[in-house]
């Protein structure tokens, strides 16, 4: 990228070019004001019972695993989970009525979100192919025609459902904008220069295997849940990790002490997740991410002293990307 072209993009961002300056301060500060109410609410149940954990996580893993097998995005699944966790703070819901809140969740997430069906995107993308080797084109589902798929894949009926999404709603003040971990990742890899990341394999698994802890979802709120992951999976890229991430929590109001722990609970989860995967615990743990080219980062502010982010500094000088295409 040449100075001209950076120049360029950096006048667009400027106060001065106030349109699109206003309209992402505007989001940002939005999306900070249901933060700070969300880290209200983890206060009142940061005691919850183990009972109720337990069949938290067995909902996500469900929707997950839909996530999975419809190829649904990150936005989507981030939602729906978010509105799971929020109805769960809110009112005491039944075991047996628990499932039912799950799958209308990820009902309205995936018609807020407009998901189209993957199976008749990936045919369109490949149509020429497709029609050489006489593949049939899949009739194409609409948001909510999908959606009605997913409801299928339980046992409640349309009429239990509809009641169940409409009372959701009214939960929520049809705010679906809700303070999520997604929209937290979202934002902060557009502040760095790397949106395109958000479609990572690997930043996919790292954000399952922490919204699956509900111990840990319910400890930290959703922006110091994004930033903890992301600035593990810097520390591996970059070595202005540290400058990204200071700049990040300033961005973001994040308090650095409750950073610091959250990035150590989400270390310890992911490090032992890969280590009973691989079987054996590596003398120097890794978590492979794809490459952030650095001259993309936006470096704000200054660094400040030495801190301890939680990880063993002596690391093997390993070219992750190379090795996530291997695994493709």
């Amino acid at each position: 990228m040449n100075n001209e072209t950076s120049t360029q993009i950096a006048d667009v961002f400027s106060p001065k070019n106030s349109a699109l300056y206003t309209i992402s301060r505007v989001l940002l500060n939005s999306l900070l004001f249901k933060s700070a109410n969300e880290v209200n609410e983890l206060k009142k149940h940061q005691y919850m019972g183990m009972d109720s954990l337990a069949d938290r996580n067995k909902q996500v893993k469900w929707i997950l695993m839909l996530g999975r097998r419809f190829r649904l995005g990150l936005s989507t699944i981030g939602l729906s989970i978010a509105i799971l966790d929020k109805i769960m703070r809110m009112v005491k819901v039944q075991g047996k009525y628990l499932h039912c809140v799950a799958v209308s969740s990820l009902g309205l997430a995936v018609k807020f979100h407009e998901e189209i069906d993957a199976e008749s995107e990936a045919f369109e993308a490949n149509r020429a192919a497709a029609i050489i080797l006489a593949i049939p084109s899949p009739e194409p589902l609409n948001s909510d025609e999908l959606a009605a798929e997913i409801r299928a894949q339980s046992e409640f009926s349309q009429k239990e459902l509809n009641r169940m999404e409409r009372t959701l709603l009214a939960r929520l003040s049809w705010d679906l904008l809700l303070p999520s971990f997604d929209r937290f990742l979202h934002a902060m890899l557009a502040v760095i220069g790397t949106p395109h990341l958000a479609v990572s394999r690997i930043l996919r698994r790292n954000f399952e295997l922490i919204v699956s802890n509900g111990h840990l979802v319910w400890s930290y709120s959703s922006s110091v849940l994004a930033l903890s992951t992301l600035s593990i999976m810097l520390e591996f890229t970059t070595q202005e990790w540290k400058r990204i991430t200071e700049s990040l929590t300033s961005i973001f109001q994040i308090d650095p002490f409750c950073l610091l722990k959250c990035r150590e609970d989400a270390g310890e989860l992911l490090r032992n997740h890969y280590w009973i995967k691989s079987r054996q615990k590596p003398l120097n743990y890794n978590i492979l991410i794809p490459i952030i080219p650095t001259n993309n980062l936006i470096k704000r502010g200054k660094v400040r002293g030495q801190q301890n982010y939680c990880f063993d500094k002596s690391k093997n000088e390993n070219n992750f990307g190379e090795e996530e295409k291997i695994e493709k």
